[in-house]
C-alpha cells in the first residue's frame, strides 16, 4: 500500500491537536491542508485519505457546516450511505449505459458521466458499488473518446477502491478487465497480462462458465498475439469460443466473432488453410445469424476476400467478395467507421488487382 507523505501526517496531527483544544478555525485550516494533500498523493479508499476526510468532516460538523461535513463523513465511512441516493445513482448509471450503447460517445454524455461521479462523491461512500460503477462508466466513455491516459486513471481508481473494500466476484473481475483492456490499447502488454492473469485466476476459482470468462480468454489471446506467442493465443481464443458456444449456442453472432478471432492466431502460425476455413466459417455464421447485409457480415466477407488475394490463392474470387461487400454496404445507414473500413479494404484489393500478377488455377491473374 502506498505510504502517506510525512507532511500529510503532520497536517493531520496538527488538525487533531487543534480540534481537541477547541481551536476550530485553525483546526479547519490544518484539516483542509491535510485533505488536499490526501487527494493529491493517495488513492481513494486509502486509510489515511479516509482519516483526512474524517478529521475535516468532524471539524466542519463542529462549525455547523453540515452538507460538506456529511459528504466527507460518508467518504470516510463514518456516515452510512443513503439507500435512496444509492438507488437514484443506480438508475442514473443504467441510463448512462443505455445512452452510451445507443448514441455512442459524445461531449453531452461526458457531462452526464461526470455528473454521476460528482453525485456519488456528494451522497455516497466512494467505494460503494454504485459509486465505483459510475467511475468505471466515466472510464469507458473516456476510452471510447481516445483519452486513454484519463481512462486508465479512472479504471485504476475503481480497482483500488474495490480492492480496499475487499470486493470479490464479477465487480472485481470487470475492474481488472477494464484496466487490462486499456493497457492493451496503450501497448503496455506486461501490465495488461498481469491484470488478466489475476482476473482469470479469480474466475477459475469460482468454477463458473460465464461470458466474462470468455472475454478474459479473448483478451489473453490478444495479449499473447502481440507478445509473439501465437500458440498460447490460440489456446485462449479456442477457450473463449468454447465458452461462448456453450452459453449462446452455435449460431450466435458473438460465436461468429470468436471464430473470426481464431484466424489472427492461425495467420501468425502461417496455417493458411485454417485461416481460410475460420474466415469462411465466421462469415457463414454471421450471415445466418445477422443477415447477408449486416455490417459484421459484410466486414467478414471483405476481410476474407482480401486475405484470399494477399495469399495469392483465389485472387479473382477474393476481389469479387470485396467488391460485393462494398456494393451491399452502399447507401446503408451504417456507422461511418464501417463504411471507412470497407472503403479501405476495397482500395487495398483494387491496388493488388492493379499491380499484382498471380498464378491461379493454372492461369495468370493480372
Amino acid at each position: 500500500m502506498k505510504l502517506a507523505p510525512e507532511k500529510l501526517l503532520k497536517a493531520l496531527q496538527e488538525a487533531e491537536r487543534l480540534q481537541a483544544a477547541n481551536k476550530l478555525n485553525k483546526a479547519l485550516q490544518a484539516a483542509r491542508q491535510a485533505y488536499r494533500l490526501a487527494l493529491d498523493y493517495l488513492p481513494a479508499g486509502h486509510p489515511e485519505r479516509r482519516r483526512a476526510a474524517r478529521v475535516l468532516g468532524m471539524v466542519l460538523t463542529s462549525l455547523n457546516q453540515q452538507p460538506e461535513a456529511e459528504r466527507l463523513l460518508r467518504e470516510s465511512g463514518d456516515l452510512p450511505a443513503d439507500a435512496a441516493r444509492a438507488s437514484q445513482l443506480d438508475a442514473r448509471n443504467s441510463e448512462f449505459l443505455l445512452r452510451l450503447h445507443r448514441e455512442g460517445a459524445s461531449v453531452e454524455l461526458l457531462s452526464l458521466a461526470a455528473s454521476n461521479v460528482d453525485f456519488a462523491a456528494q451522497h455516497l461512500e466512494l467505494d460503494s458499488d454504485e459509486a465505483t460503477t459510475a467511475q468505471a462508466h466515466l472510464g469507458r466513455l473516456l476510452e471510447q473518446m481516445g483519452e486513454f491516459g484519463l481512462a486508465e486513471r479512472a479504471y485504476s481508481e475503481v480497482l483500488n477502491l474495490r480492492r480496499t473494500r475487499g470486493v470479490e466476484g464479477h465487480l472485481m473481475v470487470w475492474a481488472l478487465l477494464d484496466l487490462a483492456r486499456i493497457f492493451l490499447r496503450m501497448e503496455r502488454l506486461a501490465k495488461s497480462g498481469q491484470m488478466l492473469k489475476v482476473a482469470l485466476r479469480l474466475q477459475q476459482a469460482q468454477g463458473e462458465q460465464t461470458l466474462t470468462l470468455a472475454v478474459t480468454h479473448h483478451q489473453c489471446g490478444k495479449v499473447c498475439l502481440q507478445r509473439g506467442n501465437p500458440e498460447e493465443a490460440l489456446e485462449h481464443l479456442q477457450q473463449s469460443l468454447a465458452v461462448r458456444r456453450s452459453l449462446l449456442g452455435a449460431n450466435h453472432p458473438e460465436v461468429a466473432v470468436a471464430v473470426y478471432e481464431l484466424a489472427s492466431a492461425y495467420l501468425e502460425l502461417e496455417d493458411y488453410p485454417q485461416v481460410n476455413e475460420t474466415m469462411e466459417m465466421a462469415w457463414s455464421l454471421s450471415q445466418r445469424s445477422l443477415g447477408e447485409d449486416h455490417p459484421q457480415t459484410l466486414q467478414f466477407l471483405a476481410e476474407r476476400g482480401l486475405h484470399l488475394m494477399t495469399s495469392g490463392a483465389r485472387v479473382s474470387e477474393g476481389l469479387q467478395m470485396v467488391r460485393m461487400a462494398h456494393s451491399l454496404a452502399e447507401n446503408q445507414p451504417f456507422e461511418e467507421r464501417v463504411h471507412e473500413h470497407l472503403r479501405l479494404t476495397r482500395k487495398s484489393a483494387e491496388e493488388i488487382a492493379r499491380n499484382g500478377a498471380y498464378q491461379e488455377e493454372g492461369r495468370t491473374f493480372v
